[in-house]
């Protein structure tokens, strides 16, 4: 986004962006809750936690970028922009490394499995 300069592309891309965010914020619990049920409260309250977080925090650091762009406020707005599009490639490839749903499906199930053959003990 920042190599392009038309107008068009540039609505493209934030209402692409706007739009996976919405799909993050609307879908991140469900799954947080999935792949840990027996953590759900906790994990949930953290990513929650830590987007309202974003919320406060981002302007700051967005505000600083842009003045360190100087006379130049489309510089700092493209500074903006990659560091943010940088977080989300981070986070991404952090979701890739650490999670894995079919392990965790796995161990739930077994979990279950354990629990209907033994009803009455906790384990």
């Amino acid at each position: 986004m920042t190599q392009f300069r038309n107008v068009a592309w540039i609505l493209i891309a934030f209402i692409i962006g706007k739009g996976l965010l919405n799909a993050t914020f609307t879908l991140g619990p469900h799954i947080v809750s999935k792949l840990m049920p027996e953590r759900a409260t906790m994990l949930i309250g953290t990513f929650i936690g830590v987007g309202t977080m974003a919320g406060a925090v981002g302007p700051l650091v967005s505000g600083s970028l842009v003045q360190m762009g100087g006379a130049d406020v489309v510089k700092g707005y493209d500074y903006t922009i990659l560091l943010m599009a940088g977080f989300a490639l981070a986070a991404g490839l952090l979701l890739l490394l650490f999670t894995n749903p079919d392990k965790f499906a796995k161990k739930n199930a077994a979990i279950r499995l354990d629990e209907s053959e033994n009803p009455g003990v906790k384990g």
